[in-house]
């Protein structure tokens, strides 16, 4: 058996309102109930558990006990030593001695107080054994104890004076009913359903037990839980006045006058009239005019695209393919790098391997930043010559970050290798700073070998016409370049660059790529990094000494979703429905 709580006071035992009669009332409140269940394997190994880790937690409370009494004797043995050695007969006399006053009630009395009403309470916490003695059949005989669970929610106080409750017997089903009203709303109704008891050997039941005040016997009996639920009653002052309203209307007024008092011929056209007025219409299908409505219906419903189906297509549109269950931002575009240049076609360029670059990255570090921070805070738009070996701000922001973190390069083949993919990276700067001007944004594949630098049977110009151009209809050759995805190709191999997945742009940057204000800052967001302006002032040393906002973007990991990008597109969607209409 287990014991169940009952905090809202829901469970209700009835008693007949007086000797004999039909009426039940709330009986006061239940102190406790009982679910009786069959002991089954897995009840028993579970009880066994649970008493298994009392046995624990009360063996370890008499060891921590017994630990503080070992403790208190020899504190008192140490005490007793210590009087014993200063010849003094009680700590108090010792104290008083040397000027200390002292009243009454010490902190012996007190712990000796305090210890007994703990043994007192300790004695009084015994555990309360119920025992059980069945009656026999003809003492049990008719017997019935109803219990009521209140299902609208916890039971008011004061409710038993104003509640009662009538058991009726059901013809046509097993069990009775409950229904119950209040004394201050005769319209409230709560019926109460017999709970179904389930004939499993393992189903729980209820047991309800009655003691008297100073008896020490309790008479135990399965009682009958009914569930009691709200049921409104109709007032009869309303309900006649609903039928009156419905039968009063005017045509039907007139309808019943015709037939008591009008001629034959105005009950004839009455009768005709009312039937009329109830004859059925039906609307004929005309062909498959319906299969085509439904055909209509599911194409409408498929154009009906979702928030995250909409950001999917137009990251596929834009961005390369990425991993969008990495854990770490270095796994995000991992395989996308092969995808934005494949190293097989990167190796067959011999002239991205520029050998002043390479000559350059091989030099001492500090005469390289020092190259980097002229060229950087020269400012103004100055031309590919201005900015050394590098040829493009992007590059020397890669480069520039790449010194800071790892310092220089003395291995030629590792200074070649970056040689190369700074290279693309400046091709790809090309790509986004010319390309929209560059045949006014279409052009065949050899046009794209002429706008990077490469020659004009490139396979590497081809793939990346193939990859940041789209196609035109109508112009099988003849390609669109898609701008949004040439800088975002742009970003991603000039982020891989870098030991941290970090770069740092001045205002100049975005100027030599020849961008609207903040649409580098969009790209860098849109590729999934973390972007922080910073203003600073001119007049600074060192590298970004350009007056003007710098960008400091660090890839955290995959895209998200802008969804209040796609909540004003809907905003706006709907204001141009409206002034249409």
């Amino acid at each position: 058996a287990r014991l169940v709580e009952d905090p809202w006071d829901q469970f209700l035992p009835l008693r007949p309102a007086s000797v004999g009669s039909h009426k039940l009332v709330v009986g006061g409140r239940m102190r406790r109930a009982l679910q009786i269940t069959q002991a089954t394997a897995n009840l028993k190994a579970t009880e066994a558990a649970v008493r298994e880790v009392e046995e624990q937690q009360v063996a370890a409370e008499r060891r921590r006990a017994a630990g503080a009494a070992h403790q208190r004797a020899l504190a008192d043995e140490t005490r007793k030593k210590a009087l014993k050695r200063f010849q003094v007969s009680s700590l108090m006399e010792a104290l008083s001695s040397v000027g200390f006053s002292l009243g009454g009630g010490g902190v012996g009395a007190r712990g000796e107080q305090e210890g007994g009403a703990e043994g007192e309470s300790a004695g009084q916490s015994a555990e309360e054994v119920i025992h059980l003695k069945p009656l026999s059949p003809e003492e049990v005989a008719g017997a019935s104890a109803p219990l009521a669970f209140w299902s609208p929610g916890p039971f008011p106080t004061g409710g038993k004076d104003r509640l009662a409750f009538k058991c009726y017997e059901q013809p046509n089903r097993k069990g009775s009913r409950l229904v119950g009203k209040l004394k201050d709303a005769p319209y409230q109704q709560f019926v109460g359903a017999r709970a179904k008891v389930a004939r499993r050997p393992s189903s729980f039941r209820y047991l309800l037990g009655l003691q008297g005040g100073a008896s020490r016997r309790l008479f135990l009996t399965e009682a009958e839980v009914f569930h009691v639920d709200l049921r409104k009653k109709p007032s009869p002052k309303k309900a006649e006045a609903e039928n009156e309203a419905a039968a009063s209307s005017w045509g039907q007024m007139k309808g019943k006058l015709v037939e008591e008092m009008g001629t034959v011929k105005k009950q004839r056209q009455s009768k005709l009239l009312a039937a009329r007025k109830s004859r059925e219409y039906k609307v004929a299908e005309f062909g498959s005019y319906s299969e085509e409505l439904a055909k209509r219906a599911v194409e409408l419903k498929a154009k009906v695209v979702s928030v995250e189906q909409q950001d999917e297509a137009l990251k596929a549109k834009i961005l390369p393919p990425f991993d969008a269950e990495a854990t770490e931002p270095a796994g995000v575009y991992r395989n996308s790098l092969k995808r934005i240049a494949p190293p097989e076609l990167v190796q067959k360029e011999a002239s991205l391997a520029d050998p002043g670059l390479v000559e350059f990255l091989l030099s001492d570090t500090r005469a390289q930043l020092k190259v980097v921070y002229a060229a950087q805070g020269g400012g103004g738009d100055g031309d590919a010559a201005d900015l050394g070996p590098c040829r493009t701000r992007v590059a020397l922001a890669v480069l520039g970050a790449k010194l800071r973190q790892e310092g220089g390069i003395s291995d030629p083949k590792a200074a070649k290798r970056l040689a190369r993919n700074l290279s693309v990276l400046n091709c790809l700067v090309s790509l986004v700073q010319r390309g929209p001007q560059h045949r006014g944004g279409k052009c065949l594949p050899s046009a794209v070998a002429d706008l990077v630098g490469l020659s004009a049977e490139s396979p590497l110009a081809a793939h990346w016409h193939m990859e940041y151009y789209e196609e035109m209809l109508g112009r099988r050759k003849v390609r669109a370049l898609n701008g949004r995805r040439a800088l975002c190709g742009m970003i991603i191999w000039a982020l891989h660059l870098t030991p941290g997945l970090a770069l740092e742009f001045n205002a100049a940057v975005e100027r030599d790529l020849r961008l609207n204000p903040g649409q580098l800052k969009k790209g860098l967001e849109y590729v999934g990094c973390l972007v922080i302006e910073d203003k600073a002032p001119a007049g600074l040393d060192g590298p970004l000494a350009e007056a003007g906002t710098r960008l400091k973007a660090k890839l955290e990991g995959p895209p998200k979703i802008n969804r209040a990008h796609y909540d004003r597109q809907a905003m706006g969607e709907r204001k141009n429905k409206r002034a249409r209409t």
